[in-house]
C-alpha cells in the first residue's frame, strides 16, 4: 500500500465515521423511557390531525400519571394556519 492510497483510505474512513456519528446523534438524547413512537414523533414525522390527536391523548395520560393532574390545552386554527404557511 502506497502512502497516497493509505492517506486517501484514511480520509474516506474518517469522513464515513463522521457521517455515522452525525446520523446517530439523536440517539444520544434518548432516555430510558423514550418509546419508538415518541422517538419517531420527535425527529422524523410530520403529524396528520388524527396522529396529533393520538399524540395529545398519550401526552395527557403521561402527564396525568406522572403529576396527578389532568392537563388542558387549546388548539388554535389560527396557529395551525400560520404554521402551515411557514412550510
Amino acid at each position: 500500500m502506497s502512502r497516497r492510497s493509505f492517506l486517501r483510505t484514511s480520509a474516506v474512513l474518517a469522513s464515513g465515521l463522521a457521517a455515522l456519528a452525525a446520523s446517530l446523534s439523536p440517539l444520544r438524547e434518548l432516555d430510558d423511557q423514550l418509546s419508538l413512537e415518541r422517538f419517531v414523533q420527535k425527529y422524523y414525522k410530520e403529524l396528520t390531525p388524527d396522529e396529533m390527536a393520538q399524540v395529545l391523548k398519550r401526552i395527557e395520560r403521561e402527564v396525568e400519571k406522572e403529576y396527578g393532574i389532568r392537563p388542558t390545552y387549546a388548539t388554535s386554527s389560527r396557529w395551525m394556519a400560520s404554521s402551515s404557511s411557514m412550510r
